[in-house]
């Protein structure tokens, strides 16, 4: 650990994001350009990655830090380069915190405050996930009874999966544009009825992001697509199936069906994991409303109203 701190210091030093994924160095190796400690270079708790004056960060310091941090960065952090950045920040962040401390920052009262509130958040948020867990484990009875109750949530609307050829053209095109792309799609869909292969065509003809795709747009319920576009697409009944030319505020749209999949319900099987979150979730929610009422009702709680005055107009309060 980080050595010397006050307590207070410590804590706020874990409220920043710091320290990245870091592998025990060999003796006489380097990391990022930076020679690896020698063999003897140990503190209390194992090897020592670096020193910042008095203080000393080890290995499994550099270790525990990273596997606080978010999966999303833990990811980031494979090469000798990027972990080197993250112990760079942590040396920084180190002699920032020791500059504050020489100055006495660590001791100013509105700090200490704030770190005492901050704890307090965090040993109360431990509180409720604690009281929550002591309503035992959720079996497998409560989860099926919730699914039955509740099957209307777990409905899969009908969906339909579609690939576009489309030809853009602007609201405020002219005549002549408006003909032009008319044209051109007319052209693209004499080709697809010739039988020429759909999303070659797509990649050929199609402006925007699904050209690189051959037109796929995956899948999608009604109410995501404008309303001549959708009305087109949910009418098609025969995978493979295409559209005359369909027009929108998009420009010119030809549409082939792809895949079809009606309304359906949702086994068990698919969707427990989200229900047993779900009555985790409201466990959490029942605890929260109830624990420190039911804590108020077995303590010993006096109140001294005399100290309790309205303010004075304008007056600032304390």
């Amino acid at each position: 650990m980080l050595r010397n701190k006050p307590f207070p210091v410590v804590f706020v030093c874990l409220v920043f994001v710091v320290l990245a994924a870091c592998q025990k160095p060999e003796p006489g190796t380097e990391v990022g350009g930076h020679p690896a400690a020698p063999a003897d270079a140990r503190g209390p708790e194992g090897p020592v990655l670096a020193r910042v004056n008095s203080e000393v960060i080890t290995v499994q310091d550099f270790q525990d830090e990273i596997a606080s941090l978010p999966e999303y960065t833990r990811k980031q952090l494979t090469s000798a380069e990027q972990k080197m950045k993250r112990l760079d920040n942590m040396i920084k962040e180190t002699l920032l915190r020791q500059e504050a401390q020489r100055r006495g920052i660590d001791r100013d009262r509105e700090i200490l405050r704030k770190v005492e509130r901050y704890r307090d958040r965090l040993i109360t948020e431990k509180l409720y996930q604690e009281a929550a867990q002591e309503l035992g484990k959720i079996d497998e009875g409560e989860v099926r009874r919730h699914y039955e109750e509740n099957l209307d949530q777990f409905l899969q609307r009908e969906r339909i999966r579609a690939s576009q050829i489309l030809i853009p053209l602007a609201p405020n095109a002219t005549p002549e544009q408006a003909a032009e792309a008319r044209a051109k799609a007319e052209d693209a869909l004499k080709r697809v009825r010739r039988g020429d292969d759909f999303s070659e065509l797509a990649r050929e003809y199609s402006e925007g992001p699904t050209a690189v795709r051959g037109g796929d747009l995956g899948y999608f319920q009604r109410g995501r697509m404008v309303p001549e576009f959708e009305e087109v697409a949910f009418s098609m009944e025969t995978v493979g199936e295409v559209s005359d030319i369909v027009r929108t505020k998009f420009g010119y749209h030809i549409i082939q069906l792809t895949d079809r999949q009606p309304e359906t319900l949702m086994p068990l099987e698919e969707v427990r994991e989200r229900i047993v979150r779900q009555m985790e979730s409201r466990n959490r929610r029942e605890v929260r409303q109830t624990l420190d009422q039911n804590l108020r009702e077995k303590a010993d709680v006096v109140i001294y109203e005399a100290y309790i005055r309205d303010d004075p107009a304008g007056a600032a309060s304390d």
